[in-house]
């Protein structure tokens, strides 16, 4: 079994985004109009955090684990073979 926590981190810096709008509206009549926007969201020290596959995928290939994660691994079950080959041998009885 593996396990994992995400650890806060003393270093962390607040997020900053700068945006902008522009919109039009044209009204050819009074009952039609057609309306037009484009948006742009720029973000910088955006905080995210690791996906458990990303920790996990890291885990299994041996690397680092990312920044603020820990892996805790934890022994085997050792009933888990034993439960596993009688559930294995009810459902595949001939």
């Amino acid at each position: 079994m593996i396990g994992f926590i995400v650890a806060p981190n003393p270093d962390i810096t607040p997020e900053e985004s700068e945006s902008g709008t522009v919109n039009v509206v044209w009204s050819p009549t009074h009952w039609i109009s057609i309306a037009a926007g484009y948006y742009a969201i720029k973000q910088t020290d955006k905080i995210v955090q690791s996906s458990p596959g990303e920790i996990l995928n890291a885990a299994f290939a041996g690397q680092p684990s990312p920044p603020g994660s820990i892996i805790i691994y934890d022994a085997p079950d050792p009933m888990y073979r034993m439960r596993y080959r009688a559930r294995w041998q009810s459902v595949h009885r001939t």
